[in-house]
């Protein structure tokens, strides 16, 4: 699937043009249904038939380096 959204897995996403640095600051952000968001990264995802998204930050001690994005076709909790 990275492929059809031509992305590789070191693909790089900045935060403030999408909408992750209000949601995000270094806590879990799950979204049950990203349908209707209005984010250019969501709406992406959304559009390839993702649904839930769950980003999850990646820490060295008290930094932040990186998020690990899961999504998955189905919404909601399963």
């Amino acid at each position: 699937m990275a492929q059809e959204l031509a992305s590789d897995e070191k693909v790089r996403i900045a935060v403030d043009q999408n909408g992750l640095a209000t949601r995000f600051r270094g806590h879990l952000v799950y979204e049950p249904d990203i349908r209707g968001k209005s984010f250019e990264f969501p709406q992406r995802l959304a559009r390839d038939g993702l649904r839930a998204l769950v980003i999850a930050p990646l820490r060295t001690e008290s930094t932040v380096f990186g998020v690990l994005i899961a999504a998955r076709r189905a919404e909601g909790v399963q």
